[in-house]
């Protein structure tokens, strides 16, 4: 069933892009001195509209990953945390079920040999 979803899902998208791409074939140009675009002194980049849609989409999912994974740093902090004081504790309930061992050997709560 999740594959059926994903299938649903992926397959417009991949139609809705194809379909982008095809109809942005002309040439723009980008340039990146926004001062002057008629005599630019940084170099114009000249592509397919496409290419530029693409390329905005990918950046702003790289960006919106990154940041939603800096978010969930403190959540993953406090699981680290929470993880280091369940082993701790499971450690502290194995010693107390084992006996204790006086420096001679014999258990701690035996009787005294009589």
């Amino acid at each position: 069933m999740k594959k059926l979803r994903t299938w649903l899902v992926t397959l417009p998208l991949i139609a809705i892009a194809s379909l982008l791409a095809v109809a942005n074939r002309q040439r723009v140009g980008f340039s990146f001195d926004p001062l002057s675009p008629s005599d630019p002194l940084l170099p114009t980049v000249e592509a397919p509209f496409y290419v530029y849609l693409f390329a905005a989409l990918i950046v702003g999912t790289v960006i919106g990953g990154m940041s939603s994974w800096i978010a969930a740093g403190r959540v993953r902090n406090r699981l680290r945390r929470l993880r280091r004081e369940a082993r701790a504790g499971d450690k502290a309930a194995a010693r107390a079920r084992l006996p204790a061992v006086v420096a001679d050997g014999t258990p701690r709560d035996s009787p005294p040999p009589r």
